[in-house]
């Protein structure tokens, strides 16, 4: 908080007096409303610890099982993209005459464009579900 106090014998000066101690206080907004309630919980039975924990199982379980069909998925993306990326580099390797690959089929200039388009492509896409795959929710 700034006061600004005008001096009686210069009027064109002007001091500033800083005042430290009156500084806005946030209200306190006390516990969590949960904490208010006095809801004593019941202990649990041994059939219902039984139950949660087979319960938590299946969802573990269910959760794994999506994890390896995405690392799959992944893996089968990757091995197609590896596969163009290999053609790229062979056919490079070949116009630059390097010897024994006779057996790598030449491709048009339009193919080569679209064949890198493909793979930039892949990349991008990759790059988007590996960082969600691998993003923590909260």
């Amino acid at each position: 908080m700034f006061k600004i106090l005008k001096n009686m014998a210069e009027m064109s000066s002007t001091s500033f007096e800083i005042v430290l101690d009156e500084r806005p206080k946030r209200p306190h907004s006390g516990p969590p409303k949960r904490f208010l309630t006095n809801k004593a919980r019941t202990p649990l039975t041994k059939q219902q610890l039984d139950e949660k924990q087979v319960e938590a199982d299946a969802r573990r379980k269910a959760q794994e099982e999506e994890k390896l069909k995405r690392m799959h998925e992944r893996q089968e993306e990757c091995l197609k993209l590896n596969s163009n990326v290999e053609k790229l580099l062979q056919l490079d390797a070949k116009r630059s005459g390097a010897p024994g690959l006779m057996h790598v089929k030449p491709m048009s200039n339009k193919q080569v464009k679209e064949t890198v388009r493909q793979v930039a492509k892949s990349m991008d896409k990759m790059g988007v579900k590996l960082q969600n795959d691998t993003t923590v929710p909260f």
